[in-house]
């Protein structure tokens, strides 16, 4: 049996860029060193972010997974620990945003589930599926989060902090419009879901590697830790 598809899923998460500092980018980022630290924030002009590799996944292919889960999967569950990309033919239980849906799985990374066909957004849009009850997020905040994120077109993790090891601190100066905006807001111990579109995102020039399509709308589940100055 021929695991093409399934490798170049698993590559993604082994070697994408995490790609929430900056803007919108209109060019190719330069290209810098692997880190298994926290993610780089940029100290270059907002329109021109520095990324950070994600740390490698622990994902190995099985005989079970789906060849291409982009084809004929009315819907996609992706695991964002493992990358792990898994078919079905209903749609999930729960709340649902834009052909979205997020599992909120105990002791556990989630779990985020894209329908095939899920339209782009031309604004950014949110769901609340915890409500928090602490600290309000503001925007210049540097906020201790858990995110995951996902293309709605491709249907695969892009990155995620549980694959770095876990919550991680992230200046909201420096992140992307439509993540900044979409985040500013929450409480403490929140955890909200959301689509970003393209213009508010990366555009049509999305970071080398990083595994998002050219004006491809893009999802995050996000988890508020803490948050201050």
């Amino acid at each position: 049996m021929n695991y093409a598809g399934v490798m170049r899923r698993v590559a993604v998460m082994a070697i994408a860029p995490l790609v929430l500092v900056g803007c919108a980018s209109t060019s190719t980022p330069a290209t810098q060193a692997p880190s298994k630290s926290a993610p780089a924030v940029s100290t270059t002009s907002p329109s021109t972010p520095t990324p950070s590799p994600l740390i490698t996944a622990t994902a190995t292919p099985s005989a079970s997974d789906p060849i291409d889960v982009n084809t004929g999967s009315p819907y996609v569950s992706i695991d964002c620990l493992s990358g792990r990309v898994t078919p079905g033919k209903t749609a999930p239980k729960g709340p649902e945003l834009g052909g979205v849906w997020v599992d909120l799985r105990s002791d556990q990374a989630p779990a985020m589930t894209v329908q095939e066909g899920a339209p782009n957004v031309s604004k950014v849009t949110t769901l609340d599926l915890v409500e928090g009850s602490g600290a309000v997020v503001k925007a210049n905040d540097t906020v201790t989060m858990e995110y995951c994120g996902v293309g709605l077109a491709t249907r695969t993790a892009f990155d995620s902090s549980w694959v770095h090891g876990g919550a991680l601190p992230i200046p909201l100066a420096k992140v992307i419009p439509g993540w900044r905006d979409a985040i500013t807001g929450m409480q403490v111990g929140g955890t909200r879901l959301m689509l970003i579109p393209a213009d508010q995102a990366f555009g049509s020039k999305p970071p080398q590697g990083s595994g998002i399509s050219p004006d491809e709308t893009i999802a995050f589940v996000v988890m508020i830790q803490a948050t201050g100055a």
